[in-house]
This record gives C-alpha cells, sequence and structure tokens, in this order.
C-alpha cells in the first residue's frame, strides 16, 4: 500500500492529503489506531519538521487532522499563499514547467472551481518579463500546451541569451590575456 507524501510546500493540498490517506488506510482496512502513524511516515520537509515539535504526543487520528489542517491550512498559511501566488515572481533559473505547475496547483487550491484561463493569466504576469508577449498570446489554450509554449519560448530566449553573451565573454577573456595596452586596443578597433 502506497500514501502520497506531503512536505508542507504551498502548492500542496492538505485536505486533499488528508482524504486521500483516509480513503486508502479505510480501502485497505488499517486499523485506526495506526492511522496517525503511517500517515506521520509520509510527512516530509517542513511537514516533517512540525511532526518532530509534536509527534512525542499520543494523539488519536482525528485530532491530528484537526493539528495537520490547522498547521498547514490556517488563515496565516492562506494569506502566505495568496502573496506567493500574486507576488512571487518566477526566478530566473527557475524551470520555467515546475514553475508553472505549482502556481496553477497554488492556484486551485486557493480558488477550488477557479477557471484555468484566470490561473495562467497570473503565471504570465509572474513570469520572466521576456516571456510576457509570446505567453499572453497563448490566452485560451489548456494548461499542457500553454506550458508545452512556455518550455519552448523558454529555451529559444535562454539559448539567444549564450548566443549573445558567448563571444562578449570570449573576447573579454581574449583581452584580459594580451600583454599590452596597445595589443589589446588592437584588437577591439
Amino acid at each position: 500500500m502506497t500514501f502520497s507524501e506531503f512536505a508542507g510546500q504551498a502548492h500542496e493540498d492538505p485536505g486533499k492529503f488528508m482524504r486521500t490517506c483516509r480513503d486508502r488506510q479505510t480501502r485497505f482496512a488499517v486499523p485506526l489506531n495506526e492511522w496517525t502513524e503511517r500517515v506521520s511516515e509520509r510527512l516530509r520537509g517542513s511537514a516533517l519538521d512540525w511532526w518532530g515539535m509534536i509527534g512525542e504526543f499520543q494523539m488519536e487520528w482525528d485530532d491530528f487532522v484537526v493539528r495537520f489542517e490547522g498547521r498547514f491550512d490556517g488563515a496565516r498559511e492562506h494569506a502566505q499563499y495568496q502573496r506567493t501566488l500574486f507576488y512571487h515572481p518566477q526566478a530566473a533559473d527557475e524551470d520555467v514547467e515546475t514553475f508553472i505547475r505549482n502556481i496553477v496547483r497554488l492556484h486551485r487550491r486557493l480558488v477550488p472551481g477557479g477557471h484555468i484561463g484566470a490561473a495562467l493569466g497570473v503565471v504570465v504576469e509572474l513570469m520572466v518579463p521576456e516571456l510576457w508577449p509570446f505567453l499572453r498570446s497563448a490566452n485560451g489554450r489548456g494548461l499542457e500546451d500553454f506550458v508545452q509554449l512556455a518550455k519552448e519560448v523558454d529555451h529559444d530566449l535562454r539559448s539567444l541569451r549564450r548566443q549573445r553573451s558567448s563571444p562578449a565573454q570570449r573576447r573579454g577573456t581574449y583581452i584580459a590575456e594580451l600583454t599590452t595596452p596597445e595589443d589589446a586596443l588592437a584588437v577591439v578597433s
């Protein structure tokens, strides 16, 4: 029997994780007194750190669920997730597909039943600015088409950046290796 894992990241839904665990443990007839222990074995990251602080206390399943959801799905977390959703731009070195999928998951978590177009609109505004004109034209496409287009555009932009920077970097290295200022001036002119 395998359970999903939960690391306490913003794009993960603690309620969905608990429902999945509850359903699987019921389906496989796991005794109720083992549920908390089995689920705690699937915690990673900040969720595992949280369990390390409170896990020494004996608690029933219902108490565990209340504490877990209070920690990972409370009002403070929702405010933090909204800041992440609307104000945390993509880092220049961040993988495009991972970034898009995490923002879409977070949007679905905060706006259950929300339209995918709204989530993708948020994604575009948070992505590296060079991608904006290309991805705004993708409005109305499905998530998979959008992800594929974003990956292709990102790959092309990164290739262009490498091509543009390569000659300058090589010339800079070459000039630095020259021994006299006259030699350097001759190469530059």
